[in-house]
């Protein structure tokens, strides 16, 4: 087909932070979003540098061994256990193993006393071995649908796109009194708009 100058975006916000982007994302997500959603005559918004928190789990070869459980039994555990867990990875010298799982832990201190399996030691009774036992556990940002920067620092875009027959200065004056209008963003929070008219 034939590309309209309304499939464009009439503003651009750029929000910038300090802070990591899985940690500033959430807050885009949750408040920054729908304040400009709700603005009349925008028709769709497009989220550009968003990375998914996750969780890394870097097994030691060693302790593992010597509490006589496996990588395979970890990621099982892990898989299989019925509380949340954003998609990640372990890694095990220099091997990466993806876990996928429909669940997300509340938080990594839950993970880390996840019963992964039991150890038998010399004739003592068996024990149950936490992943905390056997692993270091952190979260991060996993890898980003795509890369935003201003002024040279990563950041999140936000792309408007208006409605073909709203008024393109009377939307982009809109998200720009919605986002001047937000309250409660932390300070470290600071959106920039870019304005394509």
């Amino acid at each position: 087909g034939r590309i309209t100058p309304d499939e464009f975006p009439v503003i651009q916000l750029s929000v910038v932070s300090d802070r990591d982007l899985a940690e500033l994302q959430p807050i885009v997500q949750s408040q920054v979003i729908p304040a400009v959603s709700a603005v009349k005559g925008v028709s769709d918004i497009d989220l550009v540098g968003s990375a998914e928190r996750q969780v890394f789990i870097s097994a030691d070869p060693e302790k593992l061994l010597s509490n006589g459980v496996s990588l395979a039994q970890v990621a099982g555990a892990i898989r299989n256990n019925q509380v949340n867990v954003p998609a990640g990875a372990i890694s095990q010298e220099g091997r990466t193993f993806t876990v996928r799982t429909s669940h997300t832990y509340a938080s990594v201190d839950e993970l880390l006393d996840l019963i992964v399996g039991t150890s038998a030691g010399d004739g003592e009774e068996p024990s149950p071995v936490k992943l905390s036992d056997v692993a270091d556990v952190s979260m991060g940002a996993g890898p980003a649908s795509s890369i935003s920067r201003t002024n040279g620092k990563p950041s999140l875009g936000i792309a408007v796109v208006k409605d073909p027959e709203a008024n393109t200065v009377e939307v982009t004056k809109g998200v720009l009194d919605a986002i001047e209008a937000l309250q409660g963003l932390p300070g470290w929070l600071y959106p920039i708009p870019r304005v394509h008219v």
